[in-house]
């Protein structure tokens, strides 16, 4: 996964974890939400490249 900061971007490997319905969710540590920035509620987009990776970035309209 690529997280998209402004012209800068980071890569991070994190787990999918699988909830008892099939639901897939992870999980950003709370270090890398403070250094972007982000908060609970904070819009992001995703993005799934051509390789399988998927870039994460916050919503042009997301006030958060």
């Amino acid at each position: 996964m690529t997280l998209a900061t402004g012209a800068m971007s980071k890569r991070f490997t994190l787990p999918v974890e699988v909830d008892d319905f099939g639901d897939m969710s992870i999980t950003l540590p709370a270090e890398l939400m403070q250094d972007l920035g982000w908060y609970e509620g904070t819009e992001l987009e995703w993005i799934e490249e051509t390789d399988g990776s998927i870039v994460l970035k916050k919503s042009e309209g997301s006030e958060k």
